[in-house]
């Protein structure tokens, strides 16, 4: 038999680092600060034989596109529409998701 996964942890680490994020938009750089250099370097490394706890693929990615992540979630972003930030349309998506 066969144990369900548990989902909390890694759920609870994206909410941490989505709600972090989300805090410090109004005040940071609204476009990328890292290169594309940098950023391939971060993610250009082996894969886990055994695979890996999923919050730490989780703070392993938040980690990894420090930089690069263009800040699109506050009114001094004037590029494209892509989706909503509002509280029900996050949860809409992280309810899609799962």
């Amino acid at each position: 038999m066969t144990s369900e996964p548990d989902y909390a942890p890694a759920l609870e680490q994206a909410l941490r680092r989505a709600l972090d994020h989300l805090g410090k938009a109004k005040d940071g750089p609204v476009g990328a600060t890292a290169t594309l250099a940098e950023l391939r370097a971060r993610h250009h490394r082996p894969l886990a034989e055994d695979g890996m706890v999923p919050a730490q693929v989780i703070e392993e990615l938040v980690r990894d596109v420090e930089g690069g992540i263009v800040n699109s979630t506050c009114g001094r972003f004037f590029g494209w529409v892509i989706g909503g930030t509002l509280p029900a349309a996050i949860a809409a998506d992280w309810l899609t998701s799962a």
